[in-house]
């Protein structure tokens, strides 16, 4: 029986890994979208800062879907978060 529990759950953190790499794969694109149409927005150096993190996120993104590495989508979602920050900061 407790074999059979942890089998079960074994098989469940295997799904949801799998799932999460999966939707930071479809995010990324859509973060970074929204970024840039910010980034069209703002001046100065917020814009500058933001549109480097943009670029550098994209490449990020790029890279994990070549190399099929989740690790790459995490990174590419924090550098635009980062950015969408940075330019959410600049326009108050």
């Amino acid at each position: 029986m407790a074999q059979r529990v942890l089998k079960v759950a074994a098989l469940m953190a295997l799904v949801v890994g799998f799932t999460a790499s999966n939707a930071l794969a479809f995010s990324c694109p859509k973060l970074i979208a929204a970024g840039r149409s910010l980034a069209a927005k703002a001046m100065g150096k917020d814009k500058t800062d933001a549109a480097k993190l943009l670029d550098e996120a994209d490449a990020a993104h790029k890279d994990a879907v070549a190399m099929k590495k989740a690790a790459g989508h995490t990174d590419s979602m924090k550098k635009a978060t980062d950015a969408v920050s940075i330019l959410a900061k600049g326009m108050k």
